[in-house]
């Protein structure tokens, strides 16, 4: 079976990963405001834990007079 066809069938939400398939499930929508992940920095506890983030020093950012520039990080919970 091609990686073409598993696509186009019922298994195509998987991905492949080297000689692993893996999918995502959606298991709690995380309504956060003013959160934008593609110039953050993000670690993920296992299980479902706490999620942390920070600013990617790497990322091009406007910064403003009313942000920091002092290294933050944002703790957020499903709880």
């Amino acid at each position: 079976m091609s990686l073409a066809s598993l696509r186009s069938s019922t298994v195509g939400d998987w991905q492949a990963c080297g000689d692993c398939f893996y999918s995502r499930e959606l298991l709690h929508d995380m309504v956060w405001e003013d959160v934008d992940l593609d110039t953050k920095r993000v670690c993920m506890a296992p299980f479902g834990g706490p999620i942390a983030t920070m600013r990617d020093e790497q990322a091009m950012v406007m910064v403003t007079s009313s942000q920091s520039v002092q290294p933050v990080v944002r703790i957020f919970t499903a709880a």
